[in-house]
């Protein structure tokens, strides 16, 4: 049985208690989460997420790219076109220690990485992740930054600890060392 035949085997189970069919397209919290697509990191379990609750995107890292920045703005001009012009998304970017995305840094698998998905290795460097806290504040700030995105959407880096299960916002851990 393939992996996926599991998982299909679940969800046969899962449609016996589905509840959810009546959803409402926008979340019921007016918030988007940014985090990476490692296994390890599932925002519905971590911060207790309902299905309808809030927007998730994932990618490599939890980085904040041009896409991201697209689908938050369009996030946004629904949101204001459905639930009022009063209406303002919240970002949580978040970014987790021990990240697959912090091997970037590696020269070799820079190159490697960068002729098999046909990009420059310096694309490849930008995505690397060294320290999650400062990743996650710089990328929160790329989009409040962001001339595509209107004043009311607010972004705030935080960083979940894979080891503990502990999320906290981006900066406190230098904060609390100065």
């Amino acid at each position: 049985m393939s992996n996926f035949n599991q998982l299909l085997d679940r969800n046969v189970n899962y449609t016996r208690g589905f509840s959810h069919g009546s959803l409402q397209i926008m979340p019921k919290l007016p918030t988007v989460v940014l985090t990476c697509v490692d296994a390890r990191v599932d925002p519905a379990h971590f911060l207790g997420i309902e299905p309808g609750e809030v927007v998730v995107i994932r990618n490599l890292g939890g980085r904040v790219d041009d896409s991201v920045i697209e689908s938050v703005a369009i996030l946004d001009s629904l949101a204001k076109r459905f639930a009022g012009e009063e209406a303002a998304i919240e970002v949580a970017v978040i970014h987790h220690n021990d990240c697959g995305v912090s091997r970037f840094s590696n020269p070799q698998l820079q190159q490697a990485l960068a002729q098999r998905i046909k990009r420059e290795a310096s694309e490849i460097q930008e995505m690397a992740i060294g320290d999650p806290h400062e990743s996650a504040s710089m990328d929160a700030d790329r989009l409040n930054a962001s001339p595509l995105l209107n004043p009311t959407v607010k972004a705030t880096g935080y960083v979940y600890d894979v080891t503990t299960g502990s999320l906290e916002k981006a900066g406190s851990l230098a904060t609390s060392n100065a």
